[in-house]
């Protein structure tokens, strides 16, 4: 298993939009075991991620 926690932080006022961008194309990619996106409750415009994948391999594909 290969996983990685990463803060983003999207453009002022565009958080809901960014959040639903990852989600969408989250949805068809092979190797991927868990995707979650947190709001930061102390900003606004940020967003933490957290990913598992099978493999690094599997990450690196999808990138």
């Amino acid at each position: 298993m290969y996983g990685l926690i990463g803060k983003m932080v999207a453009v002022p006022g565009q958080r809901e939009a960014l959040i639903s961008i990852l989600l969408e194309a989250i949805s068809d990619m092979p190797g991927c075991l868990s995707y979650v996106v947190a709001k930061d409750p102390a900003d606004a415009n940020a967003i933490w991620i957290t990913e598992v994948w099978d493999s690094e391999q599997s990450h690196r594909a999808s990138l």
